[in-house]
Parts: C-alpha cells; sequence; structure tokens
C-alpha cells in the first residue's frame, strides 16, 4: 500500500501491525467482559474502517459506533 501511495508513508509497518492488533485485541476483551454484551462482528469493522481511514492518503474517517 505504501509503495503504491495508498497508505501513508510515514506510517511504520510494524507501528501499525500493533496498532491493529492492539485494538482488535481490545475489542474482544470488552466483548467478553461484557458477556456479549455488543455486537462483536459491527464493532470490530467499524474499529477497521476508522483504522484504515486514518492510516490512508486523501480518505476522510466516518463516524461509527465504535464502541
Amino acid at each position: 500500500g505504501q509503495q503504491d501511495g495508498e497508505i501513508k508513508k510515514e506510517l511504520e509497518s510494524g507501528l501499525a501491525v500493533d496498532i491493529i492488533i492492539g485494538t482488535f485485541g481490545g475489542i474482544c476483551m470488552s466483548w467478553r467482559l461484557s458477556e456479549r454484551g455488543f455486537p462483536l462482528r459491527e464493532t470490530t469493522l467499524a474499529a477497521l474502517d476508522l483504522l484504515l481511514a486514518a492510516f490512508s492518503v486523501g480518505k476522510s474517517i466516518r463516524r461509527g459506533n465504535v464502541k
């Protein structure tokens, strides 16, 4: 993505991996601690949309229901 100009060049790939894994791990932990109290799939997809928009060149961040 960085070579094609789709992902910001200043984003370090290792840091992006840590951010993504940490975000999804946190969502899963919150979901389990809440006794599956929110839709895991929808929350994870909303977080993924947010992260991809933040990492991408020229894309705006859509506001979703991220828990």
